[in-house]
């Protein structure tokens, strides 16, 4: 993912998914302070866009990265 420019937090042990018996798959999202300092220079609507821009990078990387894909 990191070739994708995407960097998120490594896996934790967060919640009890149910169909699983130990500890369902979950996955940090991670905030930086540039990200934090571009967002607060945006107005609500332009900062809600560009975290919807960033969510979808995530999203795709992942995609990208599953088994089979």
């Amino acid at each position: 993912m990191a070739l994708d420019g995407v960097r998120l937090g490594q896996p934790v042990k967060c919640v009890r998914a149910p169909g699983y018996t130990d500890w369902g798959p979950t996955l940090r999202v991670g905030i930086s302070m540039p990200q934090i300092a571009r967002w607060a220079a945006l107005d609500e609507k332009e900062a809600a866009a560009a975290l919807e821009r960033d969510m979808e990078r995530i999203a795709q990387s992942v995609q990208r990265h599953l088994p089979g894909a």
